[in-house]
């Protein structure tokens, strides 16, 4: 989630981009350590300010180093993985924070981590450096390129990664052309339930797959919703879903042979500026023949699925949280009732894809992480939602 550049209150702690930070000062990414985090917001106009009574444009961007950098901090057992130190990147980070008292108590318990108003304010890095980059997607564009002219060796840049397709081609170019390596923060490549899916879809003749994705928004919070994701659900919300059909599907803009919404299932609005999709449904084929159907609804709860069907009939079901992943949660969401589900839910997807990342700049291997999407991957998902938009919206407007 981006947030919000104009005021109804922002969603309280923790923020999705300060929940990537929490997790590395938790040490869940073990290959990482976080040494900045760019705050314009609090740490500039808003830091006397409540964000439920004070318009303001909050990024944050947590900047931290794989584990094996030797300019990194050693932790207690790094030593023992890395005798000798060994090149690792950092990463940066963008967020804002829903209360600056909020802030400034977690700036204050995180005194090893350089706390700056913006990117101008980092030190210039000669080592590899990995800059996370989850704030508001149209600042993206902007804060690649002065990430890149601070040093930074590779980006982790959340989705979509920009607001549209050419200034996403523009920012692929820019970082190819600098050298610089761009993995997108699509988790779903490497979530369980669809691993699951894909595996028995792959052995099983005439199967097709249908992949739902809820969020938990109540009716009464569409309008912020729409607002702070003014890029549209098929670029935010249920572009992990389109990730997931340009990665392992085949489907391309120039490969849709046709895109029919479920007319039954989709419901799209217009509250206040905005016109979205608070729920959408869809089946593409493709020119190769292959179906595969998508259905997201805001206010569906906090789960995902993946259904494998043989003529219209059910043969597989996997589902995110499982048994096992719900007994963990459960006491978690008890005990920070104001956090957004889906932190707790997706939280091992996201060590996995933080770790992955940095594990693979830290070896120097070539290449992507395995199951970590491209810039690439991204700008070909972003031509797809692009495209299936304004044909969705005429069918249900």
């Amino acid at each position: 989630l981006a947030s919000l550049a104009a005021a109804p209150p922002c969603h309280p702690w923790p923020c999705p981009n300060r929940y990537h930070a929490k997790q590395m000062i938790d040490g869940d990414v073990p290959s990482a350590k976080l040494t900045d985090i760019v705050e314009p917001w609090f740490l500039g106009a808003g830091a006397d300010s409540d964000a439920g009574q004070v318009p303001g444009p909050p990024s944050s961007l947590p900047l931290c180093l794989p584990r094996h950098h030797p300019y990194a901090t050693a932790h207690s057992h790094s030593a023992a993985r890395s005798p000798a130190p060994t090149p690792t990147p950092t990463v940066t980070r963008l967020r804002s924070s829903a209360h600056s008292q909020e802030f400034a108590k977690f700036k204050d318990e995180n005194e090893g981590i350089n706390f700056l108003s913006s990117v101008d304010d980092m030190a210039q890095t000669s080592g590899k450096k990995l800059a996370l980059i989850s704030g508001r997607t149209a600042d993206n564009p902007s804060l690649l390129k002065e990430v890149i002219a601070k040093g930074c060796t590779h980006i982790f840049l959340e989705k979509p990664g920009a607001p549209s397709v050419g200034e996403l081609e523009e920012m692929a170019a820019y970082a190819e052309d600098k050298g610089v390596a761009v993995y997108m923060g699509y988790n779903k490549n490497v979530t369980k339930y669809v691993t699951l899916a894909r595996e028995f879809e792959a052995k099983t003749p005439g199967a097709v797959t249908t992949f739902i994705h809820n969020n938990a928004y109540g009716t009464d919070e569409l309008g912020e919703c729409f607002e702070r994701n003014s890029e549209g659900m098929l670029k935010n919300m249920a572009v992990h879903e389109l990730a997931l059909l340009v990665t392992y599907y085949g489907v391309t803009a120039d490969t849709i042979e046709s895109v029919v919404a479920d007319k039954e299932y989709s419901n799209c609005l217009t509250i206040g500026d905005y016109t979205d999709f608070a729920k959408i449904g869809f089946t593409i084929t493709t020119t190769a023949g292959k179906t595969v159907t998508v259905k997201a609804d805001r206010c569906g709860g906090s789960n995902s699925l993946a259904i494998v069907e043989v003529d219209g009939v059910e043969k597989f079901r996997s589902m995110t949280p499982d048994a096992e992943l719900e007994a963990w949660v459960a006491p978690r969401q008890a005990a920070n009732p104001d956090w957004m589900p889906y932190f707790l839910l997706q939280h091992d997807d996201y060590v996995t894809l933080k770790e992955r990342a940095c594990a693979h700049i830290a070896s120097g291997a070539p290449g992507a992480p395995e199951g970590l999407a491209t810039i690439g991957i991204a700008v070909d998902t972003l031509k797809v939602a692009e495209k299936l938009t304004p044909l969705l919206t005429k069918e249900l407007l």
